[in-house]
């Protein structure tokens, strides 16, 4: 049973980072391109926004709890990990960016949810 509910779990992080992952694409064309703000000031908008909706609709999904600092904390200690192992595996080890970001991504990806699991975030 537990293994049903885990796997019912995923989907639904896969849904949110599907969803999220558009909306970033869209908002990012949408500040960039179409109001033509900087790069460097949308990004920041994006990110925070990501964290604040993303939350809101993993709690609206009924996949984690009402916990918004732990889910920030999480979030950012993802996103530090994520500079950390591009700069390891791009520019330290030399590793093609094309190989070397889908593989940091999908197991940051995978290992966010284990740690959102360990740290009792999912409902």
């Amino acid at each position: 049973m537990k293994i049903r509910k885990t796997a019912k779990d995923f989907a639904k992080f896969i849904i949110g980072g599907a969803v999220w992952t558009a909306l970033s694409v869209f908002l990012a064309w949408l500040l960039i391109d179409y109001i033509g703000m900087y790069a460097s000031i949308s990004s920041v908008i994006i990110a925070a926004a990501g964290i604040v909706l993303r939350f809101y609709f993993y709690v609206w999904i009924s996949l984690i709890k009402r916990q918004f600092l732990k889910f920030v904390s999480a979030n950012i200690l993802f996103s530090v990990l994520m500079v950390v192992f591009m700069t390891l595996f791009i520019d330290i080890m030399k590793i093609p960016t094309l190989i070397a970001t889908p593989i940091i991504i999908l197991g940051l990806f995978l290992f966010k949810f284990l740690y959102f699991i360990k740290v009792k975030l999912i409902s």
